[in-house]
């Protein structure tokens, strides 16, 4: 039931080194803690995108490719939609980072 391991960290550091994009999926008010992260990579120059309407995150998803890291910040990481963005994720072989409150989940299982 750990919620963090040390070579998840180690891995979630080098897709987010490495990757020249870094695309962010959250809803309510995970997308304030979202955009404060964008904010602070826009400072080393890393590229963030982060959408703001939910519709538009299946299209980011879409566009995304094995080159690029996606973040996902869910509280249960049982969200419909979310676990919608990640299967389309899946799909295009991005590597996944989940950050949830919950160890075990489906969100977790597909990162």
């Amino acid at each position: 039931m750990s919620l963090l391991k040390h070579d998840d960290l180690y891995g979630a550091m080098h897709y987010l080194r490495n990757a020249p994009v870094i695309d962010m999926y959250a809803v309510s008010n995970n997308v304030i803690l979202a955009q404060q992260f964008a904010d602070k990579m826009f400072l080393i120059q890393k590229k963030v995108n982060l959408c703001r309407l939910s519709e538009n995150a299946k299209l980011q998803a879409s566009m995304s490719n094995e080159n690029h890291v996606a973040i996902i910040i869910s509280y249960s990481g049982e969200t419909k939609f979310i676990l919608e963005v990640a299967h389309i994720l899946k799909q295009k072989q991005t590597p996944i980072i989940a950050i949830t409150s919950i160890a075990d989940n489906h969100l977790s299982s597909l990162s």
